[in-house]
């Protein structure tokens, strides 16, 4: 006959309304009272531990937080702020049904081509002429009548000046090379911003929109 394992001195017990409000899974039973003995951390299985101060990138530490008999309220609320902040901000955010389905959304969100888009590429630098900005993009790229009004002043400091150059930073790389692509086959460019933020409005996968 299996011996019921002993609990720690002054431990408390796993309520188990915690598993779906903290993000926790059980992950061992006493094998003699079913009373649950550990408890793991599915933000740090699913999601992995954020980068302190650095919103949507991980750590690439594999640990995986667990608790053993010591079902403590403040413990759980202590590692989610500190260690998954922005993700355990969003869940609780969540309705019921939304938290117990939270983890399989998200990680197939990050598993979708559109995530990597958004959210994995390095920021590409170009350095221009004077003369493409000036000239062919903020001058003869506008109708007189539009010169030093507010879309041409908004589209010139898009570039900045950089030892008697320009320079643009592409912060999404992946999304530019979409657009050229889209223009490369004969796309206008207003088609090409319809476009892109169509696909992220039905996906819902990228937080911000295209102009």
């Amino acid at each position: 006959m299996t011996k019921p394992l002993k609990a720690k001195a002054g431990a408390t017990r796993f309520m188990h309304e915690h598993a779906v409000k903290y993000g926790l899974r059980i992950i061992h039973r006493d094998p003699a009272t079913g009373e649950v003995v550990s408890v793991r951390c599915e933000f740090c299985a699913y999601l992995g531990r954020e980068v302190k101060g650095k919103e949507r990138q991980r750590a690439k530490t594999e640990s995986k937080m667990t608790w053993t008999n010591n079902f403590r309220v403040d413990l759980y609320q202590a590692h989610l702020k500190g260690e998954h902040p922005s993700a355990w901000n969003k869940y609780q955010t969540s309705s019921f049904d939304e938290k117990v389905n939270f983890f399989v959304r998200e990680v197939a969100s990050k598993n979708t081509m559109l995530h990597h888009v958004h959210y994995n590429s390095k920021s590409i630098h170009f350095i221009l002429n004077p003369d493409i900005v000036d000239v062919l993009i903020c001058d003869m790229f506008f109708h007189p009548d539009d010169h030093g009004g507010v879309t041409q002043t908004a589209t010139k400091n898009l570039f900045h000046q950089f030892e008697g150059n320009y320079r643009v930073i592409i912060s999404n790389p992946m999304q530019f090379r979409l657009v050229v692509a889209q223009i490369a086959r004969g796309t206008s460019f207003r088609q090409v911003v319809g476009i892109i933020n169509d696909t992220k409005a039905i996906t819902g996968t990228w937080d911000c929109y295209f102009h």
